[in-house]
């Protein structure tokens, strides 16, 4: 499958990559992602990076990535265009295209610490099916801290370097990382997420619930983090003890309440449902013991 199929394939998944991709080219916010390349404002294409950007946010991959080709045909050393190629064909699931791209992009401007970051992002997506993990997640993490160096408070950065000593079996130096991603932005609720998936894989459930409990406290109409404490309540309740029934309880209400946020989930739906049947048959399995 050639990339532009591939893009388009990802243009059809609704918002597949594209937060990544409108940090990177300046139209979310991140680390350092309203600043612009020193060449951007005097570039002699102005026009095909506007278009380019343009075209991202509307999921036209293919599209997007004629812009910014022609961007680099009009200037050579935009590292807004790279960035900008670097993007589509991460999303079409070139890696090794969209790090070389990222490569010169952090080359052309290496004070966009936002670069970096996409940069280390695919140095360790890549590492995970690579023979050589730990040179790439190395990579990675070299990226992340040069982010670092560029904007202290990155918090991108400092998630992706615990990202790297989790893949690494490296659990109290991804533990520090979360943290300091937190105590970086108190107000942005993925450190709590990245520290409750690690208390997760360490089995610390109380905790892996405390810190999803923060991160709804921070977004409590994001349907996504009501889904993923619904889920840890549910694996609870198939623990067998005396918190089971209560945890699947806890778990329904969860996803109720992430369907009145956004009622297009059939799979949050189905999940109810099981819950609610099985709810069911345990109340009636209670009466016919009480009878």
């Amino acid at each position: 499958m050639d990339m532009r199929r591939k893009a388009k394939r990802e243009s059809a998944r609704p918002g597949a990559g594209l937060g990544v991709a409108l940090v990177t080219l300046g139209v979310l916010g991140g680390c350092q992602a309203a600043a612009r390349s020193p060449s951007d404002g005097m570039s002699p294409a102005r026009a095909e990076l506007l278009r380019g950007r343009q075209l991202l946010e509307q999921r036209q991959y293919p599209a997007a990535q004629e812009a910014f080709e022609e961007a680099l045909a009009k200037d050579s050393h935009s590292a807004t265009a790279r960035a900008g190629l670097g993007l589509v064909r991460e999303l079409a699931g070139d890696l090794d295209g969209a790090i070389r791209q990222y490569r010169r992009a952090v080359k052309e401007a290496p004070g966009r610490s936002d670069y970096a970051v996409s940069l280390g992002n695919a140095l360790r997506k890549r590492a995970v099916a690579s023979d050589r993990r730990d040179e790439q997640l190395e990579a990675a993490q070299r990226a992340y801290e040069h982010a670092l160096s560029v904007e202290p408070r990155c918090v991108e950065a400092q998630i992706g370097i615990g990202l790297c000593h989790k893949a690494r079996g490296r659990k109290e130096q991804a533990l520090d990382a979360f943290q300091k991603a937190e105590k970086a932005d108190p107000e942005s609720p993925l450190p709590h997420v990245m520290m409750a998936s690690l208390y997760q894989s360490m089995r610390e459930n109380d905790k892996a619930l405390e810190e999803y409990r923060a991160a709804v406290r921070l977004r409590p109409n994001d349907p996504r983090l009501h889904n993923a404490m619904a889920i840890l309540n549910e694996n609870i309740g198939l623990s067998g003890d005396g918190r089971a029934r209560l945890a699947r309880q806890r778990a329904a209400a969860l996803y109720r309440k992430s369907l009145q946020i956004e009622p297009n989930q059939p799979q949050v739906r189905s999940r109810l449902a099981a819950l609610d049947h099985e709810g069911d048959a345990l109340a009636t399995a209670g009466l016919s013991e009480n009878e």
